[in-house]
């Protein structure tokens, strides 16, 4: 089976919906004896920023399935057993799977084929860092310069 070329329109459900619109209606803290406050959260985000913030959030979940998708097929015929598998096709750390899916798939295809996934390897390799950040930090910005966000 060849590796489908991945694709960076999927289709997916985006997820965008404040607590409050989930539990569909307010949430009450208790603070004893019939007394509470209003839960609220409040991500200082507007609206376009969580859908594009979950965009990306879903194409990256996508291109992660295939790339681990296709790695796991390249064992196929070499292993019985799950255990049999590698180490970094049994952890969470995508650039592991994406060295693997690098040296078992991409290096196996015709020379065409070959090249359209090397370009798309440098390309998740390239925004790897700017997602992490994305989904793993807390990001910063300065009314001074609203134009620079940072992550820490």
């Amino acid at each position: 089976m060849q590796p489908l070329l991945l694709n960076h329109s999927f289709t997916l459900a985006i997820w965008r919906v404040s607590i409050e619109k989930l539990l569909g209606k307010k949430e009450q803290m208790s603070m004893g004896e019939g007394e509470s406050l209003p839960l609220s959260w409040n991500d200082e985000l507007t609206d376009k920023e969580v859908y594009c913030i979950g965009k990306i959030v879903a194409h990256w979940g996508a291109i992660e399935h295939e790339v681990f998708s296709q790695t796991l097929l390249s064992f196929e015929n070499e292993i019985s057993d799950v255990s049999e598998l590698p180490s970094a096709m049994r952890s969470v750390r995508f650039s592991n799977i994406l060295d693997l899916w690098e040296k078992r798939v991409v290096s196996k295809q015709p020379a065409e084929r070959r090249q359209v996934l090397e370009e798309q390897l440098q390309e998740i390799n390239k925004l790897k860092d700017m997602r992490n950040a994305l989904v793993h930090s807390m990001l910063h910005w300065s009314p001074q310069d609203i134009g620079v966000i940072t992550a820490s």
